[in-house]
């Protein structure tokens, strides 16, 4: 039988497409004259909406049971290392080895990252995805920072984790605990000597702050 990370993240490896949301909660008013204001209500959690793709029974049986058991209570750990994820959630800077992370910069969204094998360029790019320890939090690089190691570096959302030094993930390496919000029901459809497993929709999964 297969685990709980292993069946969501078979759901993750099979998606037809993923569609990720990390915006925050904004309250927004716009008066007579038309003068917007907005003011920030803080969220900026991870959200992805993942189509399915049909399989056969061969494929999914292993995991259909483990998926009706997680259902929308239990937390998985998933990641996107695999091909197809490569030009989005790759590593894009400069450097290699291990990377760390300081916190203590002093502003809520930047870290000051380092690598251990690094000559030129950028230690990360724009668009890059970290992880801040081994179990800690996903975030993703705003811009590219200035040239060199040990640099700061200001990412999508403010930091939960506590003022210090962490190992860091990065690119593919990264992972996130998620909880199902949205979950499909699945059908059995004939097709021979293998019948196909259908989904109903999407399923939709949050990441866990708790």
């Amino acid at each position: 039988m297969a685990t709980v990370d292993q069946s969501v993240q078979w759901v993750i490896d099979n998606a037809v497409n993923i569609s990720i949301d990390g915006r925050g909660v904004v309250a927004s008013t716009i008066s007579r004259s038309g003068v917007v204001r907005a003011v920030s209500r803080g969220g900026r959690t991870w959200k992805f909406v993942v189509t399915p793709a049909p399989s056969t029974v061969d494929d999914a049986r292993p995991y259909l049971a483990r998926l009706d058991q997680v259902d929308r209570i239990q937390v998985a750990n998933i990641d996107f290392n695999r091909p197809l994820f490569d030009d989005f959630f790759g590593y894009t800077g400069d450097a290699s080895g291990t990377f760390t992370g300081d916190t203590s910069v002093g502003n809520n969204n930047q870290l000051e990252i380092t690598a251990s094998s690094y000559s030129s360029g950028k230690v990360v790019k724009g668009g890059d995805y970290i992880q801040i320890g081994p179990t800690g939090n996903l975030y993703q690089v705003v811009d590219d920072p200035a040239d060199g190691n040990g640099v700061t570096v200001t990412v999508n959302r403010p930091i939960d984790e506590a003022s210090g030094s962490y190992t860091l993930n990065v690119g593919l390496d990264c992972t996130v605990d998620v909880i199902c919000v949205e979950r499909p029901t699945w059908t059995i459809t004939p097709a021979g000597a293998n019948h196909l497993i259908q989904w109903s929709g999407d399923f939709v999964f949050y990441e866990d702050r708790t």
